[in-house]
């Protein structure tokens, strides 16, 4: 390609194309030959690596001609492409290339029905929220149809718009006529899932701006707020087939409200609360890289925490704001009793707050200080976070920093788990919240996992579900003891110990005479493992927890104190 136009198209570019250009796409590679410098750290250099594209200097164009270093087969060039190009082509006795079709154009005939069946998705999409939607006109039948059918019948390879519908009734609903309130929402739920597969609608929602995608992202949250209620959804999909794929399909509108929450910016309105909100002067606890304030919303005590790294005021405070913003959404979409709830957000002075429910129990490390907490209230704790975590680990997130302080308890005793995914933020070094001191200060260096504080070992800062595990055995020892991991340890040494296999010892009757059940210590042996691939799941980490708890559970299961 040699259109900037159309070079910006293929590759969702935006704003004027100020660039002389060639776009080589292979089969195995592509490749832009671009006229400027482009920054390994600019978002320009990020999208296109995101995508697969490699950047080369323009004039490298020729030496990649000259030595035919596409491989084998000719070359489809567009017909507006110039005569030195044909001729670097051309061999003696025949040329390497073909005049082919503007492609680019045939892709903007076939993506531009789909941007506008997107949006006429969203005019349609309240039907799904009212109790009546009401009579359709016939000319709203055809409109919702053929719309639907645009993705319903689309194959394109690159284009995918998610594959082939799961979530079907008997009757072709391409083909029916949406006479009852239920077969009406059907289809436009079946009209979602063509679209919301990310690839498809993060090119199409990017190109929209201004009020039009603030309403698009803030209707996507509306129809997952509305399919949090079980009576709405499962009357629509009877069939065990069709409930087995509610759950992959929920999943994808969450990352790809996310994702495009993160590419344009936008975030639904209903995230932020913006009255009503009492906030005293001084927070109630200083963390790591937080402050904790009590305060009051809609007759009830919240907590309000302020990141300290959002608050400063430089020219990067904005985009550190809406990446933190971007990551509390993923927390909106949770719903699990072991997940603490997330209310939303209330900005003060462009310094956004993250809204949670007051717990006046505090975190599980304060919790378990007081002696009369027994084993088996601990043992429940570990229950309730391991329940939780198979909930994560089912929805592709990892909490990043598992610990007692991340960790609250309830008015019941039930632990909830907070704080996944961001505070890790603060720990990673590739993260643009990165700060140097939040791990030191947070004290959650204990809790890693070998390959995290060794790079070499694997991961290199990156959390996956096996980290979790491994700060899950932490946070037994930790629960139990009533001490951190590695007490009495440095910090560097634990740093330098644990990816050689350096592990704690049984604390015994710890600082409180509860004793760890044996099956338990084996279970917190096994996460310790310095191979991931040999620590247990969450969910087989959970059902040895409860096989422990239960009454059935052979004798010798705990260890009788003296």
């Amino acid at each position: 390609m040699v259109s900037p136009s159309s070079i910006a198209f293929a590759l969702h570019l935006t704003g004027k194309p100020m660039f002389q250009s060639y776009l080589f796409i292979g089969l195995q590679s592509c490749t832009l030959f671009v006229d400027s410098e482009i920054e390994d750290s600019s978002p320009l250099h990020l999208h296109l690596q995101g995508i697969g594209v490699t950047t080369r200097k323009h004039n490298d164009l020729y030496d990649f001609l000259r030595e035919r270093e596409w491989g084998a087969g000719k070359v489809l060039v567009p017909p507006k492409m110039s005569h030195a190009i044909a001729i670097f082509l051309t061999t003696p006795s025949t040329p390497l290339y073909t005049v082919a079709p503007s492609f680019v154009d045939h892709l903007k005939a076939l993506e531009e029905p789909m941007r506008d069946s997107i949006l006429i998705w969203k005019k349609h999409s309240h039907r799904l929220f009212e109790s009546t939607p009401g009579e359709l006109s016939a000319s709203e039948k055809v409109e919702i149809l053929r719309n639907f059918a645009i993705f319903a019948r689309t194959k394109l390879s690159g284009l995918s718009t998610g594959g082939a519908s799961t979530l079907t009734e008997k009757k072709d609903s391409a083909n029916a006529t949406p006479e009852s309130d239920k077969l009406l929402r059907v289809v436009i739920i079946q009209w979602l899932q063509g679209w919301v597969d990310p690839t498809v609608a993060r090119g199409q929602v990017k190109m929209m701006k201004g009020k039009v995608v603030v309403e698009f992202v803030e209707t996507l949250q509306n129809f997952l707020d509305w399919s949090k209620k079980t009576d709405n959804l499962s009357p629509l999909f009877p069939t065990p087939e069709s409930r087995q794929s509610l759950a992959p399909f929920l999943r994808r509108c969450r990352r790809c409200l996310v994702s495009l929450a993160k590419a344009t910016g936008e975030l639904p309105p209903s995230l932020f609360v913006s009255e009503g909100i009492s906030r005293p002067k001084d927070p109630v606890c200083i963390g790591g890289f937080a402050d904790i304030f009590k305060a009051t919303y809609a007759n009830r005590s919240v907590a309000l925490k302020r990141v300290r790294t959002l608050a400063r005021d430089d020219r990067d405070a904005k985009s550190l704001r809406n990446m933190f913003l971007s990551e509390t959404l993923v927390w909106r979409q949770l719903d699990h009793p072991s997940i603490c709830p997330f209310i939303g957000v209330w900005r003060e002075a462009e310094i956004p707050y993250m809204i949670l429910a007051w717990m006046s129990n505090g975190n599980a490390q304060q919790y378990v200080g007081d002696k009369s907490i027994s084993g088996d209230v601990v043992l429940q704790l570990l229950i309730d976070v391991a329940d939780g975590l198979v909930y994560l680990h089912s929805e592709s997130v990892c909490h990043g920093d598992l610990c007692g302080k991340n960790i609250l308890v309830d008015d019941d005793g039930h632990a909830r788990l907070c704080d996944f995914g961001l505070s890790s933020l603060f720990a990673d070094p590739r993260s643009a919240l990165y700060d140097s001191n939040s791990a030191r200060l947070g004290g959650t260096i204990r809790w890693m996992a070998p390959e995290i504080l060794s790079p070499a070992l694997g991961t290199g800062m990156k959390v996956t579900k096996l980290t979790d595990i491994y700060s899950f055995g932490c946070l037994g020892l930790e629960l139990y003891s009533g001490r951190d991991p590695h007490y009495g340890t440095q910090d560097r040494d634990v740093i330098d110990r644990v990816p050689k296999g350096f592990r704690p010892a049984n604390p015994g009757n710890g600082r409180f005479g509860r004793i760890v059940p044996p099956d338990v210590w084996r279970m917190i042996e096994q996460c310790w493992q310095s191979t991931p691939a040999g620590r247990p799941e969450a969910s087989v980490v959970l059902e040895t927890l409860k096989k422990v708890q239960a009454p059935t559970s052979r004798p010798g299961g705990v260890v009788p104190q003296s």
